[in-house]
Formats: C-alpha cells, structure tokens, sequence
C-alpha cells in the first residue's frame, strides 16, 4: 500500500493507495466485493477486448474471457479497452479491470502463439511486468479481476494450454507486484498477501 497526498485537501492528508489482485472462480460473483475495494463514483470499468481471438479456437476462451462483473455499480462508468495500459493512464481514477484473461488472450492473438504455449506464457509475462509497474505507479485505486486456474478444468488442448499456462503466468506476476492478492472462494475473501510468493 502506498500513500497519496489528497488534492482537495489543503493541509495535503495522506491518502493510501491499494491495488488488488482478485482471484475468482468461472462463476463466482464478484461484483459485491469489487464494489467494496473502490470508490462509489467515478471508477471505470475497463473491459479488455479479446481482440483477434475467435472464441471458436476452444469453449475455454469465450468462457474465460466474460466480463466478470454481473452489473455496473451505481456511480461507476465501464467501456470497453484495446488498449488496456493507456485506457489505465487516461483513467484519472479509480479502475477496475474486468477480467485479466481477455487482456491474456489478447496478447497471445497478437503474438500468434496459441499454438505455442512456452511461447504465449513469455510473451504474456513481458507484457504482465509492464502492466503491474503501471499499476503499482498510480496515484488511484486499481482492481484487477482474474479467474484463478486451480478453480479451472485442466487444459487439454495446446490451445487451452496456452491460455492457462500464460494466464498463470500473468496472475503470479500482478501477485508478486500488487497490493494485495484476494482469493474468493466459498463466499469467503481469502487475503493472499500474507503468504510466499512464488517465482514466475
């Protein structure tokens, strides 16, 4: 967590800054606890778009790829992104990224690796490094939505294989870099930041 001086306030308060890895199931709804990590007005929602995937390559792709987000919180403003790292600098506030493997499998598309997983979790890690410098950087709250690979069925496909192999890649560098890393599971909200993080 860092610290922000709080522009509105002439004696410059501090502000802490938090951004969150959130962890989640297929089907786990997490709007409620997104809500609850942001402020009520102003926070955009920024959708990855998959683009160039054709969701045809696997079931997996358009299943993961969904917003995850079940609605728009009152307040908050979502659009969709091509461009995740300057729809995220052109923010000026709070954002919420809705999800993470939409931005994954844009990155493979782009580097035609979805035949090549070694290939796709390298190309994703380069680009998650860049991703969590900028988050960590900013003077505003940042939640990033991600589907957690042990609530997944295994790949067994190269293709899926590609995903969830870049995917982990991408969760476990935002993990290491974040905040806070949040694990919901069984209507609970497991803080992960307390434990080892794990070489990526």
């Amino acid at each position: 967590m860092r610290a922000i001086l709080a522009a509105s306030n002439p004696r410059a308060t501090l502000v802490p800054v938090t951004t969150t890895l959130v962890l989640a199931g297929v089907h786990t709804p997490v709007s409620r606890y997104a809500e609850s990590l942001l402020p009520g007005d102003g926070t955009r929602v920024l959708r990855p778009v998959a683009d160039g995937a054709d969701p045809a390559l696997s079931p997996t792709i358009s299943t993961v790829t969904a917003p995850a987000l079940d609605s728009t919180p009152q307040g908050w403003v979502a659009e969709d992104s091509t461009d995740l790292v300057r729809s995220i600098l052109y923010s000026r506030n709070a954002v919420a990224v809705d999800n993470l493997p939409a931005w994954v499998t844009g990155k493979i598309t782009a580097a035609g690796a979805w035949e090549a997983p070694e290939k796709a979790a390298a190309v994703v890690t380069d680009a998650s490094l860049e991703l969590a410098a900028l988050l960590s950087a900013l003077p505003y709250d940042a939640v990033v939505i991600s589907r957690e690979l042990g609530l997944m069925v295994a790949a067994d496909t190269p293709i899926d294989r590609a995903l969830q192999d870049a995917l982990g890649q991408a969760n476990t560098v935002l993990s290491n870099h974040l905040s806070r890393a949040v694990l919901l599971l069984g209507g609970r909200a497991v803080d992960l930041s307390a434990f080892p993080a794990l070489p990526y």
